[in-house]
């Protein structure tokens, strides 16, 4: 089964040198248009089937973002990913773009005419897996994954801890 990844962040934040570790590639890549596409094919190590993984990357950071819902279109969530890559040599600005791409995922892909039905399915969801946990009340699941990647750390190595 196919799997989708959506790489986004500020510009320079180090989305496209993520996908080149997750692709196994090396080399020097051209600035990234708004929205690149790759792709990468494995032989799975269970049953020797073929995995593929879609992966994109919006780039030129936030005022693209509304691209992000070319490929998490509505009915693709459960095998999509969203990756935000935040760029620790800014740290000035972590904060803030997290909660930037964070609400561009969800507002995205909950629109407010389908909010509801939704958020219906996932409250479901919410309950059984949080049944007994103290915040239940506080937390809002999110329509995908999100994965938070705080890159560019090698930047700090040199330093004393």
């Amino acid at each position: 089964m196919a799997k989708t990844a959506v790489f986004m962040g500020d510009k320079g934040a180090g989305k496209s040198a993520l996908q080149q570790v997750f692709l196994n590639q090396s080399g020097h890549r051209d600035p990234s248009s708004p929205l690149e596409y790759s792709f990468g094919r494995k032989t799975s190590m269970v049953d020797s089937s073929k995995e593929l993984a879609h992966l994109y990357e919006v780039g030129g950071g936030k005022p693209f973002s509304e691209l992000i819902k070319i490929p998490i279109g509505s009915e693709q969530h459960a095998n999509t990913l969203a990756v935000i890559v935040l760029d620790l040599t800014r740290p000035e600005g972590i904060l803030q773009s997290l909660a930037f791409w964070n609400a561009a995922v969800r507002r995205l892909l909950v629109p407010p005419a389908k909010a509801a039905v939704f958020e219906n399915s996932l409250v479901q969801k919410h309950e059984e897996i949080w049944a007994a946990h103290e915040d239940k009340k506080h937390l809002s699941p999110m329509p995908v994954p999100v994965l938070v990647v705080a890159n560019k750390y090698d930047a700090f190595i040199k330093e004393d801890p």
